[in-house]
């Protein structure tokens, strides 16, 4: 079912129909979100304008690219994987990989994250990649979300996850804890009250402490971003381009810190 032009335009930013069909043309595409295709290609290149501000704030930062360079790249490919928060136009890590392409583009880099996934679905989305030197994980917020009053996933499950994606990257796996999200902001917000979840910041809590108890925890964006800030999020949940931004940065500082200590 389309959307309608609101809805539509608003999610267009989270990319889930090119997350999961790629190769789809703009009409066909378009069409999925409930626009016309000026609309659609309207809303891209306003997104594409955000991301390339972002990136080149990032680059505007002497200390970032000093992270940058400090990092031991790996010569094969780095992924990134989790849900909206990762697969969002203007993501951290959209702009990381942008920032990269201009600083060392030598390094490989796919965002294979996909709006709405679980840690479940996550399994299936390593499970069919080729091998990566490094996948660089933020993934769990949906999996605390309410279905008839119970978490989509439950804790178990959640961390049998985790343990599957690192066993199937051969532990090469560097997870980023989500932040957090006002849930009374999401139930109000206008596209996503009319959703059949629902939120729970206790049990999205659970969540961020399974993430935050794997090995190999990179960074913790509790300490970074605050998800009940009205000045980080767009509507409770999902970043601002700002806090993307500072998120990328405090992503690449932490990769710099683990290079130096090998």
């Amino acid at each position: 079912m389309s959307e309608g032009p609101q809805d539509g335009v608003f999610s267009i930013r989270f990319r889930p129909h090119e997350s999961a069909l790629p190769n789809l043309e703009d009409r066909c595409l378009a069409a999925a979100y409930g626009l016309s295709e000026d609309l659609y290609q309207h809303a891209r290149a306003d997104l594409q304008w955000s991301l390339d501000q972002s990136v080149e704030g990032l680059l505007g930062e002497s200390a970032f690219v000093r992270f940058v360079q400090n990092v031991r790249w790996p010569t094969g490919q780095v992924l990134f994987l989790g849900d909206s928060l990762t697969a969002d136009a203007v993501s951290w890590a959209n702009q990381l990989i942008e920032a990269l392409r201009r600083l060392v583009p030598d390094v490989a880099t796919r965002n294979i994250a996909v709006s709405g996934d679980t840690s479940l679905q996550a399994v299936w989305r390593i499970a069919f990649q080729s091998p990566s030197d490094l996948v660089i994980a933020m993934i769990g917020t949906n999996d605390g979300q309410l279905y008839a009053g119970e978490p989509l996933v439950s804790d178990a499950q959640t961390e049998h996850s985790l343990e599957m994606i690192e066993r199937l990257a051969d532990g090469r796996v560097a997870w980023v804890v989500p932040p957090g999200f006002d849930a009374d902001r999401i139930h109000g917000h206008e596209v996503l009250k009319v959703l059949p979840m629902r939120w729970s910041e206790e049990i999205h809590a659970r969540k961020q402490q399974i993430v935050a108890h794997r090995p190999n925890v990179l960074l913790d964006s509790r300490y970074v971003v605050e998800g009940r800030d009205a000045n980080a999020t767009i509507d409770g949940l999902h970043l601002s381009p700002n806090a993307h931004q500072v998120l990328a940065t405090a992503v690449i500082a932490a990769l710099a810190e683990a290079s130096s200590t090998k």
